[in-house]
């Protein structure tokens, strides 16, 4: 037992490992062409990863931990997944109904998707057993979702009769509508904590939104120039955010700034309709950067590796000088322990944690939550320890 257990803390580490000497790409499926590809952020050296087995791919998701890509293809009714570079395709789960959204929490070994055809939200383990149903009334045509692990939360936006955008706990429970107006079809959200935001896509009224995470101060972001915006990617380093435009067969993928300025055309040729997005950001702050920024703002980027073994890395940054707090919890809230209490200048800093509570033992495997206050602010992520 205690070999195997070691050989995987080994393999997770080498695919971190792994994850941080390739460059900075975007990943999208091709519905009219039925391929899956990649690129760097700026458009430049696309590459075919998948070519065959697609007949509808819609959202794609990246397992950086693992080194996987997952994707569903709701014509031929599975989830599928490869590794990143598009070798040793898998079906993991077949004989769904529509599935279109997918999320993945690698540190649970979990994922999440919706199904239009079964209106149902569903979960499942990594490599497809153990399928759960979370949310299986209230639902029209659920598309995109997207999670927020640190508050142990699911959003998803749903369209035909009455378009919302939702959010419920990771186990279906407590579901809340959170934008009820002026939606036609929303499709990919994507979350920015830090900053209390989500963002969305709508193919019905051709513009990409945001607004708080309770679903409140909706503003309209890029309002023009859209034909049928659908998938969806924020690069919160450097303050952007990618999309997708079918555009009547003729598809695009474009970023902006945050706020909608700034636009920019990165691929306007030889895709056919593209309904999904992502990005690998690797490496992440703290570690060699691809073009050495410095984050001045309040952010606490994952820690490095995750899951973690014997050490980990911390990266987080202030806008301002002041007491800066970081901390391990564990599942209970009780302080595991203190990594950061006192007086930092502005800008970018790294802790690590060697998976020890104050009293130096060990710390059981299991999931802790890592806690940053600094300026009246107070941003978590979740850790998961492997023994």
């Amino acid at each position: 037992m205690k070999t195997r257990v070691a050989a995987s803390v080994l393999v997770l580490l080498l695919a971190c490992a792994a994850s941080v000497a390739h460059a900075q790409k975007m990943y999208w499926t091709d519905v009219g062409q039925e391929k899956i590809r990649r690129a760097n952020l700026n458009g430049t050296g696309i590459e075919e990863l998948v070519t065959t087995g697609l007949e509808c791919p819609g959202s794609i998701a990246l397992d950086l931990v693992h080194g996987k890509m997952y994707w569903v293809d709701w014509c031929s009714d599975y989830i599928g997944r490869a590794n990143l570079d598009g070798t040793g395709v898998e079906y993991v789960v077949t004989e769904l109904a529509g599935p279109y959204g997918l999320a993945l929490d690698p540190g649970a070994g979990k994922m999440y998707w919706t199904e239009f055809s079964s209106q149902r939200i569903r979960r499942a383990n990594l490599d497809g057993s153990g399928i759960e149903d979370l949310v299986t009334s209230g639902l029209s045509h659920p598309n995109g979702i997207t999670l927020d692990l640190a508050s142990g939360k699911m959003y998803w936006g749903d369209t035909a009769y009455y378009a919302n955008i939702k959010r419920a706990n990771l186990d279906g429970t407590n579901v809340e509508s959170l934008v009820t107006s002026g939606l036609s079809g929303p499709m990919q959200i994507a979350l920015d904590l830090a900053a209390g935001k989500m963002y969305w896509t709508d193919l019905g009224t051709d513009k990409i939104q945001r607004a708080d995470l309770d679903g409140g101060n909706v503003q309209d972001l890029i309002v023009t120039g859209l034909d049928t915006p659908v998938g969806m990617a924020l690069d919160l380093g450097a303050g952007k955010m990618y999309w997708t435009d079918v555009n009547a067969g003729s598809g695009e993928i474009q970023r902006a700034n945050l706020d909608g300025s700034g636009i920019q055309n990165l691929i306007v040729s030889g895709i056919g309709a593209s309904y999904g997005l992502a990005l690998d950001l690797w490496p992440p702050a703290g570690l060699p950067a691809v073009d050495g920024r410095s984050a001045a703002r309040f952010d606490l980027q994952p820690n490095y590796p995750n899951p973690c073994y014997l050490q980990t890395s911390v990266t987080y940054s202030t806008p301002a000088p002041g007491t800066v707090h970081l901390g391990i919890y564990d599942a209970s809230g009780r302080l595991v322990e203190t990594l950061v209490s006192g007086s930092r200048t502005a800008g970018e800093h790294t802790a690590t944690w060697n998976g020890r509570h104050t009293s130096g033992g060990a710390v059981p495997s299991g999931s802790y939550l890592l806690r940053l206050e600094a300026g009246g602010k107070v941003m978590t992520r979740r850790i998961t320890v492997i023994r």
